[in-house]
């Protein structure tokens, strides 16, 4: 069986991204794993607000904040839908930044990078 298999196992510092109407800076949720072989990390990702995100992400701080664009008809976008009071378990590259942007109101959300389901 492999360690992915496994419940999900914190490995490393719970990370806070304050989603906003105008996102911001994209964040890290750096990993504590030693194994060289391993370049993707699964996260916990916890949407504790009252609005949807839309959480984009890519390999610096800027283009996660770019990313981070709410989808409309017809205009497909590098983001991911994290309904309020989600929690969610998803497979990153480990150096992946994430952003999130908002209808309105702001919310917290947190990232936990681990391994496992």
């Amino acid at each position: 069986m492999s360690r992915r298999e496994f419940p999900f196992y914190p490995k490393g510092d719970t990370v806070l991204l304050t989603a906003a109407s105008s996102a911001p800076t994209g964040v890290q949720a750096p990993s504590t794993t030693l194994d060289a072989k391993i370049v993707f990390d699964c996260y916990y990702i916890y949407n504790s607000g009252a609005e949807t995100v839309y959480m984009g992400y890519g390999k610096s701080a800027s283009s996660a904040q770019t990313n981070s664009v709410i989808p409309t008809a017809g205009n497909a976008q590098t983001v991911l839908v994290i309904p309020a009071g989600a929690a969610l378990i998803l497979r990153f590259n480990e150096e992946d930044f994430f952003s999130g942007i908002t209808a309105s109101a702001s919310c917290d959300v947190f990232l936990t990078p681990g391994e496992g389901l």
